[in-house]
């Protein structure tokens, strides 16, 4: 018997560990929580709260934010503000606030560093990436023979531009790939340290494509380049809409068409945090289409992981039999596709979400790229989910999708969906809530531990913290 409960403890004790309410408060009647940020760098949530807008205002008038971590202690960045379009440093330790204005895109600008205010700025529409300790600016397109970016140092606001070596542009331009739906495009990513210049070159029979990391300091030196290559022998690489690229629209009204304004939507990649090893990821398809052809006949999906410098350890390249939904003929700007890692998983997905009864399809793989699980997702959305900057919106969390089958009266969003039906402690804890308002549920997944929000957007708000 004694054995019994000692197992029994420890049980417990487990449970707990991996388990751990961060923050469960009432709505106050003047302040509420309006939205959330997460930092995975830092792995830290950031409660918004003040008012929602109203009349004909879009602005949410933030009036404090708090911060919790990963243990549930807590830290007042802002208090007694009257801010809006608070943006976020990669820690959350730099923040940047526009003045409120009720019926303007945006304000003066002020920037926080810990909480305390270091600098203003009359409004502007100069965008740039805000890092821990400065402001970064860099052009997308791939123009002479030198780069610019400029870093704007805080609090003195003062400029410093830099030029840096132009990576090849003979492995991007030449006979054997395709014509870019533009000029060569590239994308950044910055951290505190470095950034990365990413660029992609696509072979003209689209079976093979090349995503290649061009790394820089802060001096404009180049510290690494690295290409991470895709082959596939049968079918095509095609587009899909999973955050690589861009998109737009042309024309109006009824002949208005969602196209990819740059080829950078031929796949996507995520980087591990704790080892570096690169994720590539992606679809393939029926026809060898151009990325201003938007339409296409999916097939199945892909998986590459890579050592940081390149070396392939393994690739997974699997059909999805789906006809009447994934292998339709379709609009791929409309497509979504994804991919995070959950514990030593790797979470794909793909799916619809902007009509009312749609899909996710999604693949769990195990740290060797095995198939773990994989499974089609059916759905409701409500008649207003993806409207969620309308006129006097009043929700903290905008999540819309539900089934009949266990999530009567709850709604998930898109990745929450994804994370319920993969991550088994998740899905045991949504079932248990019993609210009778309808409750809304958002995730925000690190590789070692998922964050759930948790509203009816009318009572109380609820964070509860999970070990992978």
């Amino acid at each position: 018997m004694k054995n019994i409960l000692t197992s029994f403890t420890l049980f417990l004790v487990c449970v707990l560990n991996a388990q751990q309410v961060i923050v469960e408060e009432k709505f106050e009647k003047d302040i509420v929580p309006i939205g959330y940020h997460f930092s995975p760098l830092s792995n830290k949530i950031f409660i918004e709260k003040g008012k929602h807008s109203v009349g004909m205002s879009r602005n949410k008038q933030v009036n404090s934010i708090v911060c919790y971590d990963s243990k549930g202690s807590k830290t007042n960045l802002l208090e007694n503000v009257n801010v809006m379009n608070v943006r976020f440093s990669p820690s959350g330790s730099l923040l940047r606030t526009d003045e409120y204005e009720k019926m303007s895109f945006s304000g003066d600008h002020k920037f926080y560093k810990n909480g305390k205010k270091i600098a203003e700025l009359p409004k502007s529409n100069t965008f740039s990436l805000i890092l821990d300790d400065f402001l970064f600016n860099n052009g997308n397109k791939i123009v002479g023979e030198d780069l610019n970016f400029t870093i704007t140092e805080l609090p003195s606001f003062k400029k410093i531009s830099k030029k840096y070596e132009l990576p090849s542009l003979d492995r991007i331009v030449n006979a054997n790939n395709v014509d870019y739906a533009r000029d060569v495009v590239t994308s950044t990513r910055a951290s505190n340290d470095y950034f990365d210049i990413i660029s992609k070159s696509i072979s003209k029979d689209y079976k093979s494509t090349t995503l290649y990391r061009t790394r820089y300091n802060y001096d404009g030196k180049k510290i690494s380049d690295i290409g991470y290559k895709i082959d596939i022998k049968n079918d095509f690489l095609i587009y899909s809409n999973n955050s690589g690229g861009n998109t737009e629209t042309k024309g109006f009204g009824d002949t208005a068409k969602r196209i990819f304004s740059d080829d950078l939507s031929i796949n996507n990649f995520k980087v591990d945090p704790s080892t570096n090893e690169v994720y590539v990821y992606g679809l393939y398809g029926k026809r060898a289409e151009r990325s201003n052809d938007n339409s296409n006949t999916p097939l199945g999906y892909y998986v590459f992981k890579f050592n940081e410098d390149g070396t392939k350890i393994w690739e997974v390249i699997n059909a999805i039999d789906d006809k009447g939904d994934f292998t339709d003929n379709q609009n791929m700007t409309y497509l979504y596709v994804d991919l995070f890692l959950m514990g030593e998983s790797v979470v794909f997905s793909a799916g619809a979400k902007e009509s009312l009864d749609d899909y996710i399809q999604y693949v769990k793989l195990n740290s060797n790229g095995k198939v773990d699980s994989s499974s089609k997702i059916t759905f409701k959305s409500e008649s207003n989910a993806y409207n969620i900057t309308s006129y006097g919106d009043k929700k903290f969390l905008h999540a819309n999708l539900t089934n009949k089958e266990d999530l009567k009266n709850k709604n998930l969003d898109y990745k929450t969906m994804v994370v319920y039906n993969t991550n088994q402690k998740v899905k045991d804890y949504i079932k248990t809530v019993n609210n009778k308002n309808k409750t809304s549920f958002c995730t925000a997944v690190n590789k070692g531990n998922t964050w759930l929000i948790e509203s009816d957007n009318e009572t109380y708000y609820k964070v509860t913290y999970f070990e992978n």
